[in-house]
């Protein structure tokens, strides 16, 4: 089928974008030369294998994109695309009631890791977000005590250790700031209330 189709095609001048690239032309190369070894783990090797591991990936595909079962005949047909010989006999030994509950289970399975990906993505960039706008706006006020002079920034680190949770290290920390705020000779602002 793959060669039937790579002889269709123009000259490669002729494709249009992508298709003028040879990476595309040796995807369909490589479909001629797929072997029942390179399907997933757990596809049997009895009767057609590819045909097979096709009709259920179509029919997975079409229950997450649809959220309902596709018809057989509808299979048959995608599927006789590739194999026009394809008996509806044949189709009906493959899509059984229990494949089609396997499949319903595997795109319950998929939409519910993606969802928590997505959950969880949407959570940690809400996290970042805000933790940019906290860093932010410290910056900013940093910044601005910088433009200010040193005895603004010495003003704007006091302000920042009297928010420490410990007592102890908020206690060490603003004392060590007055001391050498004194000892340069800065005064410390009366809004301060240290």
């Amino acid at each position: 089928m793959a060669g039937e189709l790579i002889g269709l095609l123009p000259a490669p001048e002729l494709l249009p974008g992508n298709a003028k690239n040879p990476i595309f032309r040796k995807g369909l190369t490589d479909l001629r030369h797929w072997h029942q070894r390179d399907l997933p783990v757990g596809i049997s090797a009895r009767g057609d294998p590819i045909r097979r591991w096709l009709i259920r990936n179509l029919t997975e595909e079409f229950v997450y994109a649809f959220s309902t079962l596709p018809s057989v005949a509808l299979v048959g047909d995608l599927t006789r695309i590739g194999w026009p010989d394809m008996t509806d006999r044949s189709l009906r030994n493959v899509l059984t009631d229990t494949l089609f509950s396997e499949i319903v289970e595997t795109v319950q399975t998929r939409r519910k890791n993606e969802n928590l990906a997505k959950t969880i993505t949407h959570q940690a960039i809400s996290k970042a977000s805000a933790q940019a706008t906290l860093n932010c706006n410290e910056k900013i006020r940093f910044e601005a005590a910088t433009q200010q002079g040193d005895a603004a920034i010495f003003a704007e680190i006091e302000r920042l250790a009297s928010a420490l949770g410990d007592d102890y290290s908020r206690s060490r920390l603003l004392a060590s700031l007055k001391a050498t705020r004194d000892e340069l000779g800065y005064q410390q602002d009366d809004d301060m209330g240290n």
